[in-house]
């Protein structure tokens, strides 16, 4: 049995090193959609788990350890998220704190 790659959080992860890595090249890409491009992500992989849960609920699939699989790449993208916000909103008060 392979295991299989959370590609949620892989995703999001390249997404980001591939935009930090050209983003001296292409100044057309602004943070604001960076920032909707990531958080579209982490919707996709939510909408996928809840779709995966409602079938395990409505016994459609029989296959549980889809569905917990589901729910943790879900978990694992959301917490991504918030700690990339937390990292956002600190780098904002830091430069608020700045002194002109």
């Amino acid at each position: 049995m392979a295991i299989e790659s959370v590609s949620g959080i892989n995703s999001l992860l390249n997404s980001l090193n591939a935009t930090s890595q050209t983003s001296a090249e292409n100044a057309g890409t602004s943070f604001s959609e960076l920032l909707k491009d990531a958080i579209g992500q982490v919707q996709d992989v939510q909408a996928e788990n809840n779709a995966n849960s409602l079938e395990l609920l409505s016994g459609e699939s029989t296959e549980i350890h889809t569905a917990l699989i589901e729910a943790q790449k879900a978990e694992l993208t959301f917490n991504l998220a918030v700690q990339v916000r937390s990292k956002v909103i600190d780098a904002y008060n830091e430069v608020m704190r700045m002194q002109l």
